[in-house]
């Protein structure tokens, strides 16, 4: 803080104010950050304030918790209102938990994110702001840490949100991480299997897609419930599927989708197009077509077959008409060796494999 001569020449002015601000609500101490707790969000907007303007999505009423404000004798309703400060980008926050507040004009104020909590008690799923202060004192209570007049309202988290459990991530140096409250994960970063230690480190920008992760601070490609990894260079094979059909590839750019259902719906028309490999499908049944049940035709084994038969009618050249053996006509032995001959060629595909 600037000290002015005016400052020394009348003191006295200075403790003026400072007391006026005070009880107006207007004093502030040096921190450029507020710490608040949440009493009610509101994502549907329009909510909390009606009047001059009413407030947008995603904005929350909170009582300020880290300097002198007259919050501290203001019930829960009477609160003011914060609006976020990213509007295009909704942030995680539930009643209960803490959150930093800047303010752009005197009275409007807005809230930036949930605050992190020490390590043994942020939880990215809800970390109520007491589990800070009951570290040191493990009965203080929302009275003491809100610094009220008389005992704190009870706050309750709203029904729709969804306690569960969601493992701890531990990010490299450099990562871009986005984390949900429901055990959703998205990671720019390098490639990475599993643990921290794992992947390719040269030109392996990655960006991974997990929800539903399993294990505590590392990925589980095999056991994570759905994971889309798209890369610039990985093992693809080795990595997702080791036991996969077709021709192992290692260093490639790839993109990789594992989950228990996997569907791909087009309104109008779908291409899949491998421009310089094999397209491998490995299922226990392939159904092509609605309500399809006819089985598909092995094509060297029909080769086989069929060729069976004509051996059979040209090594025994009779028929039969009633009880007189009829010889069959040269031409056609020749007819039907020649179709023996070009059997494969006619019948085999030379792009599908089937089994």
């Amino acid at each position: 803080m600037t000290i002015s001569k005016w400052d020394l020449l009348y003191p006295e002015k200075n403790i003026l104010s400072a007391l006026r601000d005070l009880t107006e609500g207007k004093f502030v101490n040096e921190s450029f950050l507020r710490r608040a707790l949440v009493v009610e969000i509101d994502q549907v907007g329009g909510k909390l304030e009606e009047k001059p303007t009413k407030n947008p999505k995603n904005s929350i009423r909170a009582r300020i918790i880290s300097e002198p404000t007259p919050h501290a004798f203001l019930k829960n309703a009477d609160l003011p209102v914060f609006w976020p400060l990213f509007p295009f980008d909704i942030l995680p926050a539930k009643v209960g938990e803490h959150v930093y507040i800047v303010y752009e004009t005197e009275g409007h104020g807005l809230w930036i994110s949930r605050i992190p909590e020490p390590f043994e008690v942020d939880d990215k799923n809800i970390t109520p702001g007491i589990k800070k202060y009951q570290l040191n004192d493990p009965n203080i209570s929302e009275r003491q840490v809100q610094d009220l007049s008389s005992n704190a309202e009870k706050l309750e988290v709203s029904p729709e949100f969804q306690k569960e459990t969601v493992p701890k991530f531990t990010a490299r140096i450099g990562d871009r991480v986005i984390e949900g409250s429901n055990n959703t994960l998205i990671v720019l970063g390098r490639d990475r299997v599993d643990t921290v230690d794992s992947g390719l480190k040269e030109n392996a920008g990655v960006v991974h897609i997990v929800v539903g992760r399993q294990k505590e601070e590392d990925l589980d490609p095999e056991n994570d419930l759905s994971t889309i990894l798209v890369s610039m260079s990985t093992d693809v094979d080795a990595n997702f599927n080791p036991d996969s059909v077709g021709p192992s590839v290692t260093k490639t750019a790839a993109i990789a989708i594992r989950s228990d259902e996997i569907r791909i719906v087009a309104r109008k028309g779908t291409k899949i197009i491998v421009e310089g490999g094999d397209l491998s499908l490995d299922a226990t049944t392939i159904i092509l077509g609605k309500d399809a049940s006819e089985a598909a035709v092995l094509g060297n084994k029909l080769v086989t077959e069929l060729g069976k038969i004509i051996d059979q009618l040209v090594t025994a050249p009779l028929g039969l008409l009633g009880q007189i053996p009829v010889p069959l006509n040269p031409l056609i032995l020749a007819q039907l060796n020649i179709i023996k001959g070009t059997l494969s060629t006619n019948i085999l595909s030379t792009m599908n494999k089937i089994k």
